[in-house]
């Protein structure tokens, strides 16, 4: 018989682990032999095919040994899959790395256990008590590191809140040891996320009248560290032809970053999961990191979809797959952008280093990454990405930026030719153009831009020339 036709219908757990790591060859840290050291707030694809793999990844190198207890935070759906897979489950990396296709796998054995906090809120509790317990991880969202009444008699209603709760556990167990604070690491995508998450956990405590020792406890024994993350994580992957069951198989992209923001180095050397992941960078400061994802990433996507619509390019990867539009975009990232991020006093090697693999993440072809999603609220990205890079080189320069310029055109121009059932287009920009504005008055229009890009008649020169010459010649004609 067929090994692979033995196999294939058996799902990942305990039982066949041996099994199928033989069949498919891999090498896996024994779950038997960890401890449990992170309680992990969430569930979702994007901390288990970037957080989780990081720290799967470290225990199969021997640098940590650690496993993970996740806490699902939400009532939707349930964990039935991971009880029946005993929480393993496949990460399968694919896309583009130095010019060359990879898809590689690995199966991830770092999850203890899964819990949640409706029916499991009293075991949770006493693992927080746990010594070996020295890491918090959370990606709740970006709405979940907020502050609501809480009545910590009972469940807390939010992760801050959940958190205070937890932490006064402990520091009740230790008598205020402090050597047993914890390294609390939360991603969620918000600027100072561990500042914002630190100071509502305070408050919390300061409201529900817990002691002042506890308080200092919290600001003093325990380690609240900014980070910042960078991973596409589409979610579920095609496992049909896989000689296994997987139903909480991932996939992800090549590139990985997971930024933190460590102040000493006592505390680097605590986090032992990041020597031996190079994605993992232990800073005195995220705020570079931030600029360069910021314009390279976001920025560049939100200046490239305009143009790519109105070539009618559907996918991102369409786009970066055609050289002049390549070519456009690898020219945005070295000149406009890059002139930007070296007046925020960035080094051009560190800009190179991170621009370097941009191209490979837009091409990916396992990626279906629609322009039309990320054309969603394209003026407030506008605003918060693109405007300052056009006013650090309307400073710099006497004349404007012709490629911002074409993109505004661009932009502006959707408008004009579509729906708001095919784009999620802006209702004031709409509404100006149905009254006959011009170019220049839009520009100049505070209440859409929150500046008047009209005081640059550099600027709404080129932005008016290019939506004239986009009625009469193709895109691919306007980029060259």
């Amino acid at each position: 018989m067929d090994p692979k036709n033995y196999f294939k219908s058996m799902k990942i757990n305990n039982d066949n682990l041996s099994q199928i790591i033989q069949l498919t060859h891999q090498s896996i840290a024994d779950p038997k032999k960890l401890t449990d050291r992170v309680i992990q707030f969430g569930t979702g694809v994007l901390l288990r095919g970037l957080l989780d793999f990081y720290i799967d990844h470290a225990n199969r190198t021997g640098d940590f040994e650690g496993s993970i207890v996740l806490v699902k935070s939400t009532n939707q759906g349930d964990i039935n899959a991971f009880k029946e897979q005993n929480n393993h489950y496949t990460i399968q990396t694919e896309g583009i790395e130095n010019g060359e296709i990879i898809q590689h796998q690995q199966i991830v054995t770092c999850i203890s256990k899964v819990l949640t906090v409706q029916h499991d809120w009293d075991q949770l509790v006493n693992i927080a008590k746990q010594p070996n317990i020295e890491y918090i991880i959370s990606n709740t969202t970006e709405s979940g590191i907020v502050e609501v009444d809480e009545d910590l008699t009972g469940i807390p209603k939010s992760f801050p809140g959940r958190l205070t709760a937890l932490l006064y556990a402990r520091f009740l167990h230790f008598a205020g040891n402090p050597n047993n604070g914890w390294i609390i690491l939360p991603t969620e995508l918000i600027d100072n996320n561990a500042d914002k998450l630190k100071a509502i956990v305070i408050s919390i405590a300061t409201k529900s009248n817990l002691s002042a020792a506890f308080v200092e406890w919290i600001e003093n024994s325990n380690h609240f560290c900014n980070t910042l993350v960078d991973r596409i994580v589409p979610g579920k992957v095609e496992t049909s032809g896989w000689e296994y069951e997987d139903e909480l198989a991932i996939a992800v992209e090549p590139f990985n970053l997971w930024a933190i923001e460590v102040k000493n180095d006592t505390l680097k050397e605590k986090i032992t999961f990041a020597a031996a992941n190079p994605g993992i960078r232990l800073m005195d400061s995220i705020q570079n990191i931030k600029e360069l994802k910021l314009r390279l990433l976001n920025a560049t996507h939100t200046l490239l979809c305009p143009i790519a619509i109105i070539a009618r390019h559907a996918l991102v990867r369409e786009s970066l797959n055609d050289p002049s539009i390549e070519n456009w975009t690898r020219n945005l990232m070295r000149t406009e952008i890059n002139r930007y991020l070296l007046t925020k006093g960035i080094l051009e090697i560190t800009i190179n280093e991170f621009a370097s693999v941009l191209i490979d993440r837009f091409k990916n072809p396992f990626i279906g990454h629609q322009w039309q999603a990320i054309f969603q609220n394209s003026t407030q990205k506008w605003i918060q990405r693109v405007i300052p890079i056009l006013h650090t080189w309307n400073t710099l320069h006497t004349t404007s930026s012709a490629t911002i310029a074409l993109s505004m055109a661009c932009y502006l121009k959707c408008h004009h030719l579509f729906n708001e059932t095919e784009l999620a287009l802006d209702s004031q920009i709409q509404k100006a153009l149905s009254q006959g504005s011009s170019p220049s008055d839009i520009l100049g229009q505070k209440n859409i831009w929150t500046v008047d890009l009209s005081l640059n008649s550099s600027f709404v020169e080129l932005v008016t020339k290019y939506m004239q010459d986009l009625d009469t010649k193709s895109i691919f004609q306007l980029i060259h």
